[in-house]
This record gives C-alpha cells, structure tokens and sequence, in this order.
C-alpha cells in the first residue's frame, strides 16, 4: 500500500472530518484570507441566465461540429465559423445535392435544434443587457 502524502501535517484526500475542520478553522484565522459577501436572490438569478446562456452556446458549438463532420463525409467542407456552416447547411439542403435522404432529414432536424438555440441566446442576451443596463446596486 501506497503511503499517502502529507502537506503541514494534513494528509490529503482524507476522510477524516476533525482534521478538516481544524484546517479550515487555520485558515479562516490566517491575515491573508479574504472574505466575500453572499449574493442576494436577483445577483443568483442574474448567474443563473448567464450560465443558460453558456450552455445553449456549447451546445450550439456542438450542433455545428457535428453538422460539419457529417457534410465534411459527403465533399461539403466549411470553414470555422457559424456564418459558413449555416451556408453550408442551406446548400447541403438542397434539391440537387447528392446527400442521402436519411442525412438530409438529419441535418433538417439539426437544422431545427440550431434555430431553436439561437433563439434561446438572443432572448437570453436581452436579459442580459437589460440586467447591464440597469442601475448598480453599490456594495
């Protein structure tokens, strides 16, 4: 068996409660700790809309990701960016392009999801700004 290490006495990811609180009870004593007010309800809920925001956005990334790979199998290459995968996206879609029916409805559906995370984001960035462009509350 592996000793653990030790750090000032402290053995890391130990389960012994004591010696945590002892730790922190150190450190909350030390001169360098800095202190940070909690948030009230609107500063949380403020969080949370960017956090939303956040996450409709990396799933936007990954929409178009899997958009490019699966054209990129069938000779439609994008550059990096969402203007030319949208592009790339209306062509693929087209009457005469030579994409299987099966990916076209794909990529349709993606089509959809994309649309409907846009949306979210600018409704999203409308709270957004409007929270910006309210009045501070100083500390």
């Amino acid at each position: 068996m592996i000793a653990p290490q030790k750090i000032n006495t402290y053995v890391i990811n130990s389960k012994n409660f004591m010696r945590k609180g002892d730790a922190i009870s150190k450190a909350v004593g030390s001169s360098h700790m800095k202190f940070v007010r909690m948030k009230n309800e609107t500063q949380q809920g403020y969080l949370a809309i960017h956090k939303m925001r956040q996450n409709y956005v990396k799933a936007r990334t990954a929409c178009i990701y899997v958009t490019r790979g699966l054209l990129s199998e069938f000779i439609y290459h994008a550059n990096r960016g969402r203007a030319h995968v949208y592009k790339l996206k209306s062509e693929a879609l087209a009457q005469d392009s030579q994409i299987p029916g099966s990916l076209k409805e794909a990529i349709s559906v993606l089509k959809a999801l994309l649309e409907q995370l846009d949306e979210n984001i600018k409704k999203l960035e409308i709270l957004i700004n409007q929270h910006g462009s309210a009045k501070v509350v100083p500390r």
